[in-house]
């Protein structure tokens, strides 16, 4: 039976009601990566996020892995954490709106007021 990671420490109000005016103020209420004001409308972030945290052995609740990030640049960070190791995908093979078979024809007929019948004649 594998047991669920308790993280009731991390997870709860008073955890984070506590920890947050403190990382605050050690970062002095600015954004430690872009230096702007934040007040206490900043947010607390994971250095190391928690599931890399883990595989390295580093506690979630270390206050040196905890940073305080304007929302811009928290966003930004957790989007390029999300697209990490994405790869894009090959799409020279698609058929794209730009390169139907017909389309040209299509859109001239159309520019010229030609009445075109989409519908096809096998269906009922």
């Amino acid at each position: 039976m594998t047991r669920k990671q308790d993280r009731s420490t991390i997870d709860t109000h008073d955890w984070k009601a506590r920890i947050r005016p403190e990382i605050a103020h050690r970062a002095e209420y600015r954004c430690e990566q872009c230096g702007t004001f934040c007040g206490m409308h900043g947010h607390v972030d994971h250095v190391v996020s928690r599931a890399k945290g883990r595989k390295r052995g580093i506690d979630p609740r270390a206050r040196d892995n905890l940073q305080y990030l304007c929302p811009s640049c928290h966003n930004a960070k957790s989007a390029r954490e999300r697209w990490e190791g994405h790869t894009p995908r090959d799409r020279s093979g698609e058929i794209r709106r730009s390169n139907v078979p017909g389309r040209a024809a299509f859109m001239h007929a159309l520019r010229e007021g030609i009445a075109i019948n989409c519908k096809s004649e096998a269906t009922p």
